[in-house]
């Protein structure tokens, strides 16, 4: 008898244990065979869900965004007070910082190896981020580019010197550049 296999279950493994594998190595450190290799599957399989890795790269952080972003709708109440959207979002940030560090850090890696390619799925996945800012905190799209780049910044400089940022204390910071949110 043929075993039964959910493809949308074993595609969204491949993509998890892909982004495992760009998180440690990098974007050109790794192959379509490499990628098979580690994941203990044939590199046909890996063909058989994705055209190349920058088809991998698109799946993996359309997966990834789309996680994060029914998390944020999860826990960031729709129609809120402002003050309660603002601590709802402060708390999925910190939950998440360390996997959203780490996305971006990846993302900056692709986009750095690929260029264009790799950029238009990047801009794809930050308009989504985007949204759910303007949608649940009341942002317009300029200000929730602000906090955007506000957040990207945090995570670069955690990356470099973990010790010098206090989340807390930034995510503090920020209210006080949005005065609908501190108000």
């Amino acid at each position: 008898m043929p075993r039964i296999v959910d493809h949308e279950a074993r595609r969204a493994e491949l993509l998890d244990g892909a982004f495992e594998l760009f998180a440690e190595r990098g974007w050109s450190a790794l192959t379509m065979r490499g990628i098979a290799r580690e994941l203990q599957v044939s590199t046909g399989t890996l063909y058989h869900y994705f055209d190349g890795k920058v088809a991998m790269a698109r799946a993996m952080y359309a997966r990834r965004v789309g996680r994060d972003v029914e998390l944020a709708e999860t826990i960031i109440p729709a129609n809120a007070h402002p003050l309660v959207a603002a601590a709802a979002t402060a708390e999925f940030i910190v939950g998440r910082a360390d996997d959203l560090q780490r996305s971006l850090l990846v993302a900056l890696d692709f986009s750095r190896q690929e260029g264009d390619d790799i950029r238009e799925i990047i801009v794809e996945n930050v308009a989504r981020y985007r949204g759910v800012l303007c949608d649940r905190l009341g942002l317009t799209p300029a200000r929730a580019s602000t906090v955007l780049s506000f957040f990207f910044g945090i995570f670069v400089q955690r990356h470099l010197d973990p010790d010098s940022v206090d989340m807390p204390a930034q995510l503090q910071a920020l209210a006080t550049l949005l005065p609908d949110v501190a108000s």
